[in-house]
């Protein structure tokens, strides 16, 4: 069962699911390994921990700098959502992909006229979006195609649109989304609890930013 048929389990400080962590991996890389069936176990994966939050207050304050309309491509928890909220942008635009999370999304929106909820894969339904002034990027999983982020948005941003995206390094670099040394982008550092994750393990979190 892969990522979008699984059931979300919903904590007071994490969403998770049952999967596979190598899901969307090339499985070439694999060839050559012992271990192959073992690291490609079923497991409890973390989507999303609440510890999060300065991170997403942070992203979204950045994004929404120069008001206007608002993408933002995974619901999550719906924590920096609602920080963009704060900000009240014209319209406020998110992506998800999974049907369990595109519902709480939905049920979240229900009382915000400005937000449209969009479900699906944020690389089929981009194109169809129009533009905008600000663009938050945090998917989940190998098959959140992060490497195509950079190229995909190309059509997507008006000028001086700022974007930002989950960095899960400790490293001052947007390779990862497509981001080279030709793009505008600086750094923000961030304090973060440091508390036990398994996903994130440094005080502080460095926040890429780009201005398109």
């Amino acid at each position: 069962m892969g990522y979008k048929e699984a059931k979300i389990n919903f904590y007071p400080d994490r969403i998770t699911y049952i999967g596979d962590k190598l899901e969307g991996v090339d499985d070439s890389f694999f060839t050559d390994d012992p271990e192959y069936d073992a690291v490609h176990e079923d497991q409890e994966l973390i989507i999303m921990m609440s510890w999060e939050a300065p991170v997403m207050e942070r992203s979204a304050a950045f994004i929404c700098e120069n008001g206007g309309d608002i993408l933002e491509i995974g619901f999550g928890m719906g924590i920096a959502s609602d920080y963009i909220q704060s900000h009240n942008p014209d319209s406020h635009t998110i992506i998800e992909l999974h049907p369990e999370l595109a519902e709480k999304a939905r049920e979240w929106a229900a009382d915000k006229p400005n937000v449209t909820i969009v479900e699906g894969d944020w690389i089929e339904e981009i194109a169809a979006l129009g533009q905008f002034d600000g663009i938050f990027f945090d998917t989940y999983g190998a098959f959140g195609h992060w490497e195509l982020f950079a190229s995909s948005i190309v059509d997507s941003v008006k000028e001086g649109c700022h974007v930002t995206f989950w960095n899960p390094t400790v490293e001052e670099t947007g390779e990862w989304c497509g981001f080279g040394d030709s793009y505008n982008i600086s750094y923000e550092h961030i304090a973060v609890e440091p508390v036990p994750r398994v996903y994130y393990n440094s005080p502080v979190y460095i926040m890429p930013k780009v201005v398109m």
